[in-house]
């Protein structure tokens, strides 16, 4: 089957260079860089490697972002790309699943 009849954004618009690139779908996201403030916890995992914790913005919807953060050459905290956000709504069950997850170890 042709990439335009799977794709429902290119449904009768011909070839895939005639998608209206305006059209398409981005993720805002607040910038990289937590402000201390905006950190609401820092966890140790490593001599250079920090859990942190802290709510933004990720397409006008707060969450709680988790980052692993390193130690530079200078001594200096910066963000990896190792992250995920998690809405409100599954705060609960992931609380509940660590607390489960503690009484096993």
């Amino acid at each position: 089957m042709p990439f335009k009849m799977r794709n429902p954004a290119l449904a009768g618009t011909g070839d895939r260079e005639k998608l209206d690139q305006r059209r398409s779908v981005t993720r805002e996201n607040s910038p990289h860089e937590v402000c201390p403030q905006d950190v609401i916890a820092r966890i140790p995992k490593s001599r250079r490697e920090e859990i942190w914790l802290a709510v933004r913005l990720f397409n006008g919807v707060a969450k709680l972002e988790v980052r692993i953060y390193k130690l530079d050459g200078e001594r200096n905290w910066r963000p990896t790309e190792r992250q995920f956000a998690i809405p409100k709504s599954a705060l609960l069950p992931l609380r509940d699943s660590l607390l489960l997850a503690e009484a096993h170890l």
